[in-house]
């Protein structure tokens, strides 16, 4: 495997690889980083992840996750994680135009109830 300058982005390290032409890529990648200060010293740590870029207009969207394949095909992954931004962007609006983030109950049945009115 051939070491890419760090300062490319994923979609600019895809692109002129064997992959390139497909609708989707599906690969296994180590990604290395350093660790939080702990007594004076940080460590480099490796951890594998999941690799996804599914071809959307051309250019591809490209997901880190842990989800095996066994779990979550690489087109599942890509609606997951659209469907997550959907609802990311649908609680930003509750709490900044319903304030959804002043309810003080920790009572679930009240909080339904206020959401639902909301609505």
């Amino acid at each position: 495997m051939q070491k890419l300058p760090r300062k490319l982005k994923y979609s600019e390290k895809i692109y002129g690889c064997p992959y390139q032409k497909r609708q989707s890529i599906d690969v296994d990648v180590d990604v290395s980083f350093r660790n939080r200060e702990y007594k004076g010293k940080r460590s480099l740590s490796t951890r594998k992840y999941r690799m996804v870029g599914v071809l959307v207009e051309g250019v591809y969207r490209i997901y880190i996750t842990n989800v095996p394949t066994s779990v979550l095909s690489s087109a599942e992954v890509s609606h997951t994680c659209r469907a997550r931004w959907e609802i990311e962007l649908i609680f930003k609006e509750f709490k900044s135009h319903y304030r959804i983030h002043q309810l003080n109950t920790p009572r679930k049945v009240v909080v339904e109830t206020l959401i639902y009115k909301a609505i």
